[in-house]
């Protein structure tokens, strides 16, 4: 069930702005400092506090600090380790109890969680059992909480994408998430991965999904099979075809489906690779779920765990965004995912040795023909408005972006 009581209060007790107090009862990230897209924003004449100073992963009653920069961040005197964090080069972070204060130069912070949370978030052990009515026939990749099989679906030989979940704590909403779950059943369209069937574990182990099997892996192994990069005119083709996608899931009846992920790795490429006009067969995976997972409260505090590969094709307004953003993040991971198969690389560099947070709310995306001077320069224009994200995102709309792309001369 969930912990839809849970309270994180952030209160402000030194500093211009003392006695100011935020509020959060649902999964949230803040990040805080002088630049003006913070909450918490800190005095800009505060030398000791940087533009980004800390980031705060809250998914009540749990919480976890994240070090930015070089500025100094105490928690009750101690001062905590920005990234790497150590010689290992893990993201820093530290959890918050009810009571911790948090130094940010001039500013003192206090956290206030109600109820008091018993002890900090932790997964329970062993594996998902699988549900009834599959065959597992091999595992095709495994993270964190996650494991996917190839499996077919009894009776009959029908092969899916079986998918299970475990919950990283005792809390969340489960309930929430199999709601999720049923509203994404309902989605049916050629550049979508349809997902058949989902439920929670009888036993309580976790969730499960089966997913359509598309057989010719990911984009990311495709354009790794080719060099890196494919022809402007296919790579066009492929981004119109997911932003169709993204535009039907996104205009449906009720609140918009959101992608959430959309990635070189989330794009799912059919076994016939080949399509009309040479283009790759290519559709949107596992589309929703995760997002789903952690709105819900059930992937623990991934957003302050984040790494180059998970920040490299997000919009800062992920970090920055109040509240959380909508379909247009979604459009602007279709076109980094763009920029990767014009170019080779994600919209931004990430220095070895950097924050890649730091970089997602500092630097902005680069100019597709820095990397890639042959590009047509109509195609190039339309790629780099898509990517602006600063102070928010431009291009808002799949349908929008699809016609600017169908429209150039490649």
């Amino acid at each position: 069930m969930s912990d839809s009581a849970a309270v994180v209060r952030l209160t402000v007790v030194k500093g211009p702005a003392a006695g100011t107090e935020y509020r959060f009862e649902t999964r949230a990230t803040c990040v805080i400092g002088r630049a003006s897209d913070c909450r918490p924003r800190l005095p800009r004449t505060d030398k000791r506090a940087a533009r980004y100073h800390c980031l705060l992963d809250v998914n009540p009653p749990a919480l976890r600090l994240r070090g930015l920069g070089t500025a100094a961040t105490r928690v009750n005197g101690e001062e905590i380790a920005a990234f790497p964090g150590h010689a290992g080069g893990a993201p820093a972070g530290r959890d918050l109890v009810d009571g911790d204060e948090i130094r940010l130069g001039e500013t003192l912070l206090r956290i206030g969680v109600e109820p008091r949370a018993a002890a900090p978030r932790g997964g329970p052990e062993g594996e998902v059992s699988l549900p009834p009515g599959y065959e597992a026939l091999r595992e095709l990749s495994r993270a964190p909480g996650r494991v996917v099989r190839l499996a077919r679906r009894l009776p009959g030989d029908d092969l899916v994408d079986l998918v299970t979940l475990r919950a990283a704590g005792p809390g969340g909403d489960g309930d929430a998430f199999l709601r999720a779950v049923q509203r994404l059943r309902g989605l049916r369209h050629e550049r979508i991965a349809r997902l058949y069937d989902g439920g929670a574990r009888d036993d309580g182990s976790g969730y499960w999904l089966a997913y359509e099997h598309c057989g010719g892996g990911t984009l990311e192994e495709l354009l790794t099979a080719h060099g890196g990069t494919l022809p402007p005119a296919r790579a066009v083709a492929v981004a119109v075809g997911l932003l169709d996608g993204l535009a039907y899931a996104h205009g449906g009846p009720g609140a918009p489906l959101l992608h959430g992920a959309v990635a070189p790795s989330n794009v799912l490429v059919t076994a016939t690779a080949e399509g009309t006009g040479g283009s790759p067969v290519v559709k949107l995976g596992r589309f929703g779920v995760d997002g789903a997972f952690d709105r819900a409260g059930l992937a623990g505090l991934t957003r302050a765990g984040a790494t180059t590969a998970t920040a490299a094709y997000l919009p800062r307004t992920r970090l920055t965004g109040h509240p959380e953003p909508g379909p247009e993040a979604d459009v602007w991971g279709a076109a980094a995912v763009l920029c990767r198969m014009l170019t080779g690389a994600a919209p931004r560099d990430f220095p070895a040795g950097t924050d890649p947070l730091l970089v997602l709310l500092r630097d902005a995306a680069l100019p597709v023909r820095q990397r890639a001077p042959s590009l047509p320069q109509g195609l190039a224009r339309v790629v780099d408005a898509a990517l602006i994200d600063t102070p928010g995102i431009v291009t808002r709309q799949a349908t929008a972006l699809g016609r600017a792309l169908a429209d150039v001369d490649v």
